[in-house]
């Protein structure tokens, strides 16, 4: 069985400005963007089950700066209802990602418009 290594994960640019607004600031979009996907499904659908399902936190486990906070609940009418407190509902995220990660950066965004949370998946 060939082995899989390697870590998937959502990096928000918190300064980044798009049309004079920095999207990412606002914590209720990031969380928005992680609950929209079950993270389980994607390990199945990126790496075929294999790994450990991510948790989400800034810092794997054997950094000396992790702190277990529990896994994010996979909620996708949650995470509409937090876009839409933010009043960033129907906002198109861009998600910019290398073609090495045999389509997962897709099956990701298949999954977020899945919860009417507009992706667009830009291959460099």
């Amino acid at each position: 069985m060939e082995e899989l290594s390697g870590v998937r994960a959502l990096r928000f640019n918190q300064v980044a400005e798009v049309d004079g607004m920095a999207p990412y600031a606002d914590v209720r979009v990031r969380q928005a963007l992680m609950m929209a996907v079950d993270n389980a499904v994607l390990l199945e659908l990126g790496s075929a089950g294999l790994g450990t399902q991510a948790d989400n936190h800034h810092v794997a486990p054997v950094h000396p700066e992790y702190a277990d906070i529990g896994r994010p609940p996979y909620d996708p009418s949650a995470s509409v209802g937090l876009l839409e407190d933010a009043g960033m509902a129907g906002f198109e995220h861009e998600l910019i990602t290398l073609n090495i990660d045999g389509g997962c950066s897709h099956r990701f965004c298949k999954r977020c418009n899945d919860a009417r949370e507009t992706i667009s998946c830009l291959l460099q």
